[in-house]
């Protein structure tokens, strides 16, 4: 018996390892092959995320951390996706690429170009011209799945919801998936052909490739995270590892047998930890917890738990409450409510007082457009069957999708681009006096409608509001670390006045180069963003949160030009307003802040000292030039955008005025003044030309005053210039009122 049964075995073998091995063999049993199995439990996962996150940017009190929604959609989606491509390599020994974005053509194209083009159109609708550019520049990074680039280039913080934010914002978590997923199937190609002779191996190696890939993006995305908060938040690198754990549990866990024991205590006792983990992140998290980073790995771990104890017990309890009806209903709408429920949210604010009955409200319309979306465009598209079987036609689909949304998005920008030239050389003579500007104030606070010959526009006040490219040119970006002689006015003179700021000097250079034209000398100017003319404190990035390196190097490269310039007047000035500076261990100390519950500014006097013990510092190494040295004071500030509360209130732009206490800080004011006075420099008072004693307006003599939340227009500066030239002394006797330079009045 056992002679005769030796070669029957050693036959049997040599059949399995043809058929383990043979690419032929492995299709053909492939195809008998059932798909992987639906789970209506991942619907009730999905359900969740989409509610938090909707919740979190509703702002409903108590969802703080909703917004780690969007890391419960990446690990479900790394499951699901990885588990696809593993089960498509196991039938047919490769990885089909076409199929694999012909899949996601179908189901991602169709319903995100409609909701970008849509919200455009709304955006032009209800916010003009200058939001509706604004709105379809980012709608055409989010049509190329790059949103999420654009924003982080941008310096967006996705948790300073203060003011408008892009209706198109949560694109970014688009770009950041469909990153993922144009190296990830490569990959898996790549090892699906090495292992087709050996595919006992590949499912490991896989999981090896991919826990290298969770390693190296987790560390980066901690060490990132603590040095560009605001960068890392967008980026796919410090993200893949999120979906890179839902890819780990499917390839390594998915085809685990059940538990045969107590499989219902365990995997309900299981998933409910995991739903623990995601409701402590969810309840707890807030805008101040550094995410992602390592906190990211609760929300994340939370899912996969979850997810795993769906494969360890099928049918659980809380897997059929995850799986009921109503969270399979809420779940296979997910995808359209989330891109739906951000428009809803943020473009009906531009026109109404928008509270928080009014935002839940919102969420159900969105909830019920992407119902619709999903029976009249979503289902239809995924489920096409000519789409289904014919690749190329599904793959071009997405083609001209993509190429449909970036000529409406740029298209319309073209078509809205309101030209202004300006009144750079009206007469110095011409323009108002201080006296004059301050005289129209008042009325100005009492204005409604707009006058018929506003400048700029309304619809362009961001654009032609902003400096000219010339001025651009000598503003420098965050990333420069050296000054350079960057010449304004008459540049052939041999008389220089120097201007040295941060973007609030940048502001100052459409008066101060209208002077300097007139009036017969070269404004050199040493500007740059969020970097304040204070030596001797090194300030804390305005964007990245972070030590702001850059602005110190900028400072000190500043003095010794200075020196060689030989000036015969200095001006100097900063904004306040979202100034902080590096603490002595290291971390950020901000500036003054404003409460709501006050309605004023209120004063940090540790920071104040700071700022006022620097620019003391700036003032003397000025002086050793031997120049007069002047601080341009701080102005008031706008509560919002003032370009989007204009183009909001059209028919009653007196509703985008200040009320002072909100907008002037007056105490770092004071504080500034007395610094100067100290050390010998002169003050000039510029608040006195925006805000009367009860509020700033935000249009004055027929010209915009604010282009945005910080800055004055460049027609407004340039309406200034006769008034604050005078202030510093640089106005002739024929044109001016004859002060000598520091006379520091604006009265």
């Amino acid at each position: 018996m056992t002679t005769t049964l030796e070669p029957l075995s050693a036959t049997r073998q040599r059949d399995d390892r043809h058929r383990r091995t043979c690419p032929h063999c492995l299709a053909k049993a492939g195809a008998a092959r059932a798909k992987p199995a639906f789970r209506p439990d991942i619907e009730g996962l999905r359900a969740i995320a989409v509610v938090l996150v909707a919740l979190n940017h509703a702002d409903v009190p108590g969802f703080g951390g909703g917004y780690i929604g969007v890391d419960v959609f990446f690990v479900l989606s790394g499951f699901l996706i990885t588990g696809l491509l593993d089960d498509e390599a196991d039938r047919t020994g490769r990885v089909s690429i076409g199929g694999f974005y012909a899949r996601r053509v179908r189901r991602i194209l169709p319903a995100a170009s409609l909701v970008t083009v849509t919200t455009v159109a709304i955006a032009y609708l209800l916010g003009g011209a200058s939001l509706g550019n604004r709105t379809a520049a980012d709608g055409a990074w989010a049509s190329v799945f790059l949103a999420n680039i654009h924003f982080a280039a941008s310096g967006v913080d996705y948790f300073n919801r203060g003011g408008f934010g892009s209706p198109l914002e949560h694109y970014w978590s688009l770009g950041v998936e469909e990153q993922f997923y144009v190296v990830w199937p490569v990959l898996m190609l790549g090892i699906a052909v090495l292992t087709r002779y050996a595919r006992q191996h590949r499912s490991w190696l896989v999981a090896g490739v991919m826990t290298l890939i969770c390693a190296v993006s987790l560390w980066f995305s901690v060490t990132y995270t603590h040095s560009s908060p605001t960068a890392a938040y967008f980026s796919p690198f410090t993200r893949a590892w999120e979906l890179g754990i839902g890819a780990l549990a499917a390839v390594t866990l998915r085809r685990r047998p059940p538990l045969t024991r107590h499989a219902p205590a365990i995997g309900a006792a299981v998933a409910l930890a995991g739903l623990a983990a995601m409701a402590v992140a969810a309840f707890t998290f807030t805008s101040d917890t550094p995410f992602p980073s390592a906190w990211a790995l609760v929300p994340v771990l939370g899912t996969t738990t979850v997810v795993v104890a769906g494969i360890l017990s099928p049918g659980h309890a809380i897997a059929r409450v995850l799986g009921s009806a109503p969270m399979r209903f809420v779940g296979l709408r997910s995808y359209g409510f989330y891109l739906w429920h951000l428009p809803f949210l943020v473009l009906p604010a531009l026109r109404w007082q928008v509270d928080l009955p009014m935002r839940i409200a919102l969420l159900l319309a969105a909830f019920g457009a992407a119902t619709v979306m999903y029976v009249a465009l979503e289902n239809p598209v995924r489920h096409s069957r000519v789409l289904a079987r014919r690749t190329p036609w599904a793959l071009g689909l997405g083609a001209a999708l993509v190429v449909t949304g970036l000529v409406v998005t740029l298209g319309v920008q073209q078509l809205n681009r309101v030209q202004y030239s300006g009144s750079q050389n009206v007469a110095l003579a011409d323009l108002p006096t201080a006296k004059a500007v301050r005289a129209d104030l008042p009325a100005a606070l009492r204005l409604s409608s707009p006058p018929a010959d506003l400048a700029p526009p309304i619809d362009d006040i961001a654009n032609a509001g902003s400096l000219t490219p010339d001025q651009e040119t000598c503003d420098s970006d965050y990333g420069v670390t050296q000054a350079t002689l960057c010449f304004l006015g008459d540049t052939s003179s041999s008389r220089t006045v120097v201007l040295w700021g941060d973007s609030h000097g940048a502001m100052w250079m459409p008066a101060l180069s209208a002077v300097a034209s007139q009036e017969g000398f070269r404004l050199a100017v040493f500007t740059k963003y969020g970097c304040a003319p204070l030596l001797g404190v090194e300030p804390w990035h305005p964007t990245d949160d972070r030590a702001y390196g850059e602005c110190t190097a900028f400072k000190q490269s500043v003095v010794p030009l200075v020196q060689q310039l030989a000036p015969e007047q200095v001006i100097l000035t900063g904004a306040f307003k979202g100034w902080a500076y590096v603490g002595p261990d290291g971390d950020e100390v901000p500036g003054g802040t404003f409460t709501s519950t006050k309605g004023e500014w209120l004063p940090n006097d540790t920071v104040d000292s700071v700022w006022d013990a620097a620019l003391g510092r700036t003032i003397k190494a000025m002086e050793q030039t031997g120049a007069a040295v002047t601080v341009l004071g701080d102005i008031g500030y706008p509560l919002e955008d003032n370009s989007v509360c204009m183009a909001t209130h059209r028919s009653d732009v007196g509703a985008c005025s200040t009320p002072r206490k909100q907008a002037v800080f007056d105490a770092h004011n004071a504080a500034e003044e007395a610094t100067a006075d100290k050390a010998g420099a002169t003050y000039v008072p510029v608040v006195q030309l925006l805000c009367t004693r009860q509020a700033c307006p935000a249009v004055n003599d027929d010209t915009v005053v604010y282009r945005d939340a910080y800055h004055v227009t460049r027609q407004y500066s340039e309406l200034l210039a006769r008034a604050v030239g005078t202030a510093l002394g640089l106005v002739s006797d024929a044109t001016g009122s004859g002060r000598q330079a520091g006379s520091g009045s604006t009265g």
